[in-house]
């Protein structure tokens, strides 16, 4: 449901889908998509009309450089076979 506070990384156990903390839009793929999504929330903090529970990933409470850093980090990198059903 979208209207609950929790982000759909926190229920996806890392050994079902090991990119689930960096690809923001769970498509399969860390790509520039994501990047820029976390950007959009930058200095972005629970309650802050830009908050994005996915862009949190370090799950500090900020969007931050580190954030961002961190997707980043795993440009490029992608999980075959999409395990994922269509929502």
């Amino acid at each position: 449901p979208v209207d609950q506070p929790y982000s759909r990384k926190f229920k996806i156990p890392p050994w079902i889908y090991p990119l689930a903390d960096w690809d923001i839009n769970f498509d399969g793929k860390v790509d520039i998509k994501d990047i820029a999504r976390a950007a959009r929330a930058f200095g972005a903090y629970p309650g802050d009309p830009r908050w994005d529970l996915e862009c949190d990933i370090n799950v500090d409470g900020k969007i931050d450089i580190k954030d961002i850093a961190a997707v980043a980090k795993r440009f490029g990198a992608v999980y075959e076979p999409w395990p994922l059903p269509d929502p």
